[in-house]
Parts: C-alpha cells; sequence; structure tokens
C-alpha cells in the first residue's frame, strides 16, 4: 500500500474517531443531534507550511465523514481558507480575540495549547500566526518519563524546586 492510501485511510478513521466522540459527548449531555446546527472540524494537523512559496497545510479527519456519521452538517477547512487569503493558518482564535477583547490596539496575546499562537492589531487589521510548540513538548515529555498524557494541574512541575 503506498504512502496516498494510507493518507486516505488515516483521514477517515480519524473522521470516526472525531464523528464517534462527538456521539459520546452528545450522549453523556443528553442533547439530540437534530438540536446541533453544525459542527466545526478544524482537524488534525499532519503538515503545514506557511512560509513557502507556495504555502500549505494538510489536516486529517474527514469531514464529510463526521457529517454522515453524527447527522450534523460539519464545517472544516478552516486552514486552508486563511492560506488562500495571504493569511498563517491561524484564523479561529484571533477571530475570538477581535471579538472578546473590545481593544487589541498595542497588544499581543499569545495562545499556548500545544503549538502556540499569538494575536495583534495593526491599522484596525487582525493578525494571528503559529509561533512554535506550546505545551506540546511538556506533554511528550511526561508521557516518556511519567506515562501520563500531561501535568495535570502543574503537579509535576510545581513538585520542584528552584
Amino acid at each position: 500500500m503506498d504512502e496516498l492510501n494510507r493518507l486516505a485511510i488515516l483521514d477517515n478513521q480519524v473522521g470516526l474517531l472525531f464523528a464517534s466522540s462527538v456521539k459520546a459527548l452528545l450522549a453523556s449531555a443528553r442533547i439530540n443531534a437534530t438540536d446541533v446546527i453544525a459542527i466545526g472540524s478544524h482537524g488534525q494537523t499532519i503538515r503545514h507550511q506557511p512560509n513557502i512559496t507556495h504555502p500549505y497545510t494538510m489536516q486529517i479527519g474527514n469531514p464529510h465523514v463526521i457529517a454522515y456519521e453524527t447527522g450534523i452538517t460539519t464545517v472544516a477547512d478552516f486552514r486552508k481558507k486563511d492560506m488562500a487569503a495571504n493569511g498563517q493558518g491561524a484564523p479561529l482564535v484571533p477571530a475570538f480575540h477581535a471579538y472578546a477583547i473590545s481593544d487589541l490596539t498595542n497588544k499581543v496575546i499569545l495562545n499556548i495549547g500545544g503549538i502556540a499562537n499569538i494575536t495583534y492589531v495593526q491599522d484596525n487589521d487582525v493578525y494571528g500566526f503559529d509561533t512554535g510548540p506550546g505545551n506540546m513538548l511538556m506533554d511528550a515529555w511526561i508521557y516518556q518519563h511519567l506515562q501520563k498524557n500531561y501535568d495535570n494541574n502543574g503537579e509535576w512541575a510545581t513538585s520542584g524546586s528552584l
């Protein structure tokens, strides 16, 4: 089997996993799928190259599989559209910051997730882009050394001394 076939299969498998997660969440919250307007699925980024001559980004987690399996309209490819508009492929967090914070002038907001990103305003335009690894490096270390997925509430980090 070649790499393209493996990628397509993984795309569908991740879509099934996301759909299963949505169904489990709906069941635990006692919400009917018919009461949900839409699912926004960023997907799982497997390659992101925003700073080359022909920038691109690739996510897996087939949104059509999610929509079919859940019966809920699924919206996706946020990064690709942002990059088509000459962005860095990180459109959601900056849009939220612009909405939630009344004045971003002369401010930079750092969002530290698995990948860290920043939001800033220049000449009334909102910009955002990834800056590099966020907490994913610590999560990987914790998993390798303590067999935990993450440092819950910073328990390991606060156990040390300066």
